[in-house]
Order: structure tokens, then C-alpha cells, then sequence
């Protein structure tokens, strides 16, 4: 094989070896940015599923003591009645 045959295919070589090359690093960035993007939804997920729990809580936690502001007073009235 001639220098110059020899020369013109390494050259080759090398450019073909920097696309895919190239192109692997853009794959892995698309990879990248794809599970970058599931993390961030399950976040926004698990954040707004907190959020509800944390809704739901208070509104029982309304609803009880609004039970026992009714017996308390329910049990106050009991009382003077009594008297």
C-alpha cells in the first residue's frame, strides 16, 4: 500500500471514528436529558401526592376537632342542665 493510500485511510479512519464517536455522545446526552426528565416528573409526582396527603390530614384533623368542640360543648351544656 502506498503512503499516500495509507494516509488517506487512516484519515478516513479518523473521521469516521469522531462521527461515531459524535454521535455517541449525543445519544448519551438524549439519555441523559430523558431520565433527567423522569426524575423531574416523578418528583412533580411524589411532591403533588404529599401535598394531597397533607390536605387530607388537616381536613380530618378539622373535622375531628369540630366533633370535639361539639361534644364539648354538648358535654358543658350536659353539665349546667345538671346543676
Amino acid at each position: 500500500m502506498s503512503s499516500m493510500t495509507q494516509r488517506k485511510t487512516t484519515n478516513q479512519t479518523v473521521i469516521h471514528t469522531q462521527h461515531v464517536q459524535c454521535w455517541f455522545e449525543s445519544f448519551h446526552r438524549c439519555v441523559f436529558v430523558f431520565q433527567l426528565t423522569r426524575i423531574e416528573a416523578e418528583l412533580r409526582e411524589s411532591l403533588r401526592l404529599d401535598i394531597e396527603r397533607q390536605k387530607e390530614a388537616e381536613f380530618l384533623r378539622q373535622q375531628e376537632n369540630k366533633q370535639l368542640r361539639t361534644n364539648l360543648c354538648f358535654l358543658s351544656l350536659g353539665q349546667r342542665v345538671a346543676k
